[in-house]
């Protein structure tokens, strides 16, 4: 209110008489711009301080009351009218950095004046303060309005966009230096006497634009906005000293009057249409500025440096990092050839193939290479880049950026030797992943978690589970329930399985899970899920046969100390010596040791019959007084230890008094099964003699080695002994049925 009051006390002074209109108002522009530079908010305070302003200064100067309430309401109705109509249509806040913003603002500005200019002028006619016509009083309020709008509310909209990012102390040195320059133009221009007439006078303002022009080609908007202003004052100062071209007073107050006008009018367009259109290249300027650093930016902190590779001189130009990324030292440009020398000699050819291949046909570069630094240490570089081509589609040349990505090299290659070890580990243990996709509901199975499971490389979730827990409900929703349940804070589970795969046969899986959750409680959910295989059947069946010997070595262990305690005392009631006591017992344990042998190194599964015989008679044996016969019958362990004690005393017998005690005597042992089904089958064991000792009568009483025979036979395998002494020797033929002396073993049937 104060500058407003102060500037508008000013202006009076410059009354035009007879019409006391004065030549210039920038009280109005000061109003204007303040309501610009403050925005919409400001607009009724400002109002109401222009109204007080102009009442407080009319009734200063003495006008009568009517005359000062129509005047303050036509310059407070004007300032409000010309700020909405700029920011309804420019925008707000306004700013007078493009031409179209401008020239609305002129545009209001030409509209406000001429309406605020209809009352005052009707109430200066009525007044009778002057012999004018209306129509001059009208268009002397509405020049004088309108010059002082364009010349001062620019630079308070100029001084509110500085106030948002202020100029620099260059900026501001260099734009009060050259505003210097231009007032003290316009001093010395528009001091000099007319010549000519009142016209040449307004044309001769016109050698200042240069001087404007270099304000508003290198200042921001405030200092051409601010030279217009001084220049208009200057102008407005020499009119009323009555000096210069202005000030003359051989021309008509009236020419006077509409020269100054018309120069600064002049002016005034001229400096804002300059400030509008330099302006706009500032902010071109300024932004591919700051994209520019954004992007140096963005480059520095990934790394990345751009290169441009010039196809008609092979020259290559960059940022510094695509330099560094070849290890080069940072030069203006580097050759073609000298790109290509950096490059690791393994990947020259590729290198070169993929620039030709743009050129020629995609277009694109997309590489991964090693350099050579000069150090001569190895890195890679990500080489992406875009073949520009001229109007006739000839390649001109490529732009593009590089990258160091050694070290991602580096932990891609730790990363696949953690994984190399890492599955080695897994298939050293036969141990197979499977990792679950929460969104999909798939799992996917490893190669050998698929042999385990059998359900092909992808399956369903809810189809594994069922498989899982189709024979192990329990088992299954144990070791399951942390994706099942996610309220169980449980992350790790494990539990075995018996499944039956689509080939119909029955394996134990134990089964891994490890499970991340986020969130807790009700919100707590499955985030991901991964897990192992390991086919443990054959443990299993190990452990389970494991149990089984050892049952069945405890029953034999029993059975055999039975046996041999019945040997010592069988034996001692036949010994005739101590020495034959102790040789008959060494040579029977020494048939049971020979078979436990046996049936140990076989895991406790089975003796072949012929094994045995050919190892109970193996110390009797000679190139023609032994035939054997027979087909390969794998023997359980009960049959086995009972048969080589059989067959012990029998060679035993026939080495002490049958076929094997003299030369040319014969032993011929044959065996078979008889054909038909396991449960019913008969195996039959013939032990014929030849060619022995002529027998002359049946002995009385059976001996301990026959004893021994048919009691094994009998009570140990429930079988049949036929027993029988002839001319020519001992025959004996066993009879058992195949199911007590087979092993659980496939066996071989006679054709």
């Amino acid at each position: 209110m104060a500058v407003y009051f102060a500037t508008a006390m000013a202006s009076m002074s410059l009354t035009a008489a007879p019409e006391n209109v004065v030549a210039v108002w920038p009280a109005a522009g000061i109003a204007v711009g303040a309501l610009l530079m403050l925005g919409p908010r400001a607009r009724w305070p400002v109002g109401f301080a222009v109204f007080a302003a102009n009442v407080v200064a009319g009734l200063y100067q003495g006008k009568p009351n009517a005359s000062v309430l129509t005047f303050a309401a036509a310059n407070t109705l004007e300032c409000l009218l010309i700020a909405r109509l700029t920011e309804r249509f420019a925008g707000a806040p306004f700013n007078i950095n493009n031409f179209r913003r401008v020239l609305i603002f002129l545009c209001a500005a030409l509209l406000g004046s001429a309406i605020a200019a209809v009352p005052a002028a009707v109430m200066v006619t009525l007044a009778g303060t002057t012999a004018s016509p209306f129509i001059d009083v009208w268009s002397l309020w509405f020049r004088s309005d309108f010059i002082g709008i364009i010349t001062v509310a620019p630079v308070f909209v100029g001084f509110g966009v500085a106030m948002t990012a202020l100029p620099t102390r260059l900026e501001w040195a260099e734009g009060l230096l050259l505003l210097l320059l231009l007032v003290a133009a316009a001093i010395y221009l528009l001091s000099l006497p007319p010549q000519g007439g009142p016209w040449p006078s307004s044309v001769a303002s016109s050698l200042l634009f240069p001087f404007m022009l270099a304000v508003a080609a290198r200042c921001r908007p405030l200092f051409p906005a601010a030279g217009s202003a001084l220049i208009a004052l200057v102008v407005i100062v020499t009119a009323n000293l009555g000096i210069g071209r202005f000030g003359a007073g051989d021309f008509s107050l009236a020419d006077r009057i509409l020269q100054a006008q018309v120069a600064m009018a002049g002016i005034a367009l001229c400096s804002l249409s300059l400030a509008a259109l330099f302006a706009r290249g500032h902010e071109a300027e300024d932004a591919l500025r700051e994209s520019e650093e954004k992007l140096r930016v963005s480059l520095a902190a990934g790394r990345l440096g751009h290169w441009e590779l010039d196809l008609a001189r092979r020259e290559v130009t960059g940022s510094d990092i695509s330099y560094a990324v070849f290890g080069g030292v940072p030069r203006p440009r580097l050759t073609y050839a000298e790109v290509v020398s950096a490059v690791h000699r393994d990947d020259r050819a590729r290198f070169e193939a993929a620039v030709e291949n743009a050129i020629e046909r995609s277009n694109v570069i997309d590489l991964e290479c090693r350099a050579f630094w000069p150090d001569r240490t190895v890195h890679w570089v990500h080489l992406v880049g875009r073949v520009d081509r001229d109007r006739r589609g000839k390649p001109v040349k490529i732009n593009g950026t590089s990258r160091d990505i050694t070290q991602r090299k580096e932990v891609e290659s730790a990363l696949r030797d953690s994984e190399k070890q890492q599955r080695l580990a897994l298939d050293a243990a036969h141990i197979g992943t499977w990792r679950h996709d929460i969104a999909t509901g798939k799992v996917t199975f490893d190669v050998r978690a698929d042999q385990h499971v059998g359900l092909g490389p992808v399956a369903d979730w809810r189809r594994f589970v069922d498989l899982l827990q189709a024979d192990n409900h329990l088992a299954g929703r144990n070791a399951l329930s942390p994706p099942v349940d996610p309220a169980i804070d449980v992350e790790q589970s494990f539990g075995a399985f018996r499944v039956c795969r689509h080939d119909g046969t029955w394996h134990w899986l134990r089964i891994g899970t490890v499970v991340a959750f986020e969130g807790t409680g009700t919100n707590r959910r499955v985030v991901s899920m991964v897990g192992t295989t390991q086919d443990e059947t054959e443990r299993i069946q190990s452990e389970e046969q494991q149990k089984l010997l050892v049952l069945e070595l405890d029953h034999r262990v029993k059975n055999m100390l039975t046996v041999i305690e019945v040997l010592i005392d069988r034996s001692l009631e036949n010994a005739q010596s101590p020495d034959a006591l102790a040789a008959s017992i060494r040579a029977r344990i020494g048939a049971m040791g020979r078979v436990h042998d046996k049936l140990s190194r076989s895991k406790w599964s089975g003796v072949d019959l012929k094994t045995i015989v050919d190892e109970e008679l193996a110390p009797f044996r000679t190139p023609y007084n032994l035939t054997l016969a027979g087909p390969a019958v794998l023997l359980s362990p009960a049959a086995a230890l009972a048969l080589s004690m059989t067959v012990h005393e029998l060679a035993t017998n026939a080495a002490k008094h049958g076929s094997l005690s003299r030369a040319g005597g014969l032993v011929s042992i044959s065996w078979d099964i008889e054909p038909d089904c396991r449960e019913n089958g008969i195996l039959r064991i013939r032990w014929q003699e030849d060619k022995g000792p002529t027998i002359s009568s049946a002995p009385q009483r059976l001996g301990f080695g026959t004893s021994i025979i048919r009691g094994l036979i009998r009570h140990e395998l429930g079988g049949t002994v036929d027993f029988t002494l002839e001319p020519g020797g001992v025959r004996c033929e066993l009879r058992v049925a195949a199911s007590k002396v087979l092993a659980d073993s496939a066996v071989i049937w006679p054709d």
